[in-house]
């Protein structure tokens, strides 16, 4: 996904919930930025604009978050808060709730739909991670696609590298083989919406110049 010999790589993260979880998202983007600006150089936090979905990340909780950080007697966290807050100050860090990938990701529609503005800030990106069930939900439509159906094959639409980080909550999957289905089936019945599993899969895509999307397909065509 980044490799070792890349430089001046720029990784963008589709935020989730706020809360613990959050706070490791922040060590994400910490250990990615500690990696020195020769290898990457920008981190850019997607955050929404509103609680889409009752306990997405703001710019508010990001604010809030780092006091709090600041103000814990934990050994490391305060200095944690402080290079973030430095990472902001010198943008290598970005955060924002409003930019067009942030709206994109507060819409119902599938993000094939997303517009012009918010596909060239992504196209810009050197690797997405896109966080939570419903983004992952959103990479699907909502439609009900065979489990074996590769994931990169469904991603081809994305304008650059993939990284979706999910916890199973709701019935759509991809990407698993028939047999890998079949043995967490026997294992956990329930596991598609228990949140008891979770799923981390990577596409990198073709470069594309437009989606046509159609009752029972998508056609992608390609640049």
């Amino acid at each position: 996904m980044l490799s070792h010999g890349s430089s001046h790589l720029q990784v963008h993260l589709i935020t989730d919930n706020a809360g613990l979880e959050f706070v490791s998202d922040l060590a994400l983007a910490h250990y990615l930025l500690s990696l020195g600006p020769d290898h990457v150089a920008v981190v850019q936090l997607h955050l929404k604009p509103y609680p889409f979905f009752v306990s997405d990340a703001t710019s508010t909780d990001l604010d809030h978050t780092l006091a709090l950080l600041s103000a814990d007697a934990t050994p490391g966290a305060a200095q944690f808060a402080q290079d973030l807050r430095r990472a902001l100050s010198e943008g290598r860090l970005v955060a924002g709730g409003t930019g067009a990938v942030s709206r994109a990701a507060t819409t119902p529609q599938a993000w094939w739909h997303m517009d012009a503005q918010a596909r060239a800030e992504l196209a810009a990106a050197s690797l997405v991670v896109a966080k939570g069930d419903l983004m992952y939900r959103k990479m699907l439509g909502d439609r009900p696609f065979p489990t074996d159906t590769p994931f990169s094959k469904l991603l081809a639409y994305f304008p650059c590298p993939l990284l979706a980080l999910r916890t199973c909550k709701a019935p759509l999957a991809v990407g698993l083989s028939t047999a890998a289905e079949q043995d967490v089936g026997r294992r956990r019945p329930n596991w598609r919406t228990s949140g008891c599993c979770g799923l981390v899969q990577f596409a990198d895509p073709p470069s594309i110049s437009s989606v046509d999307e159609f009752a029972d397909r998508l056609v992608i065509h390609m640049a």
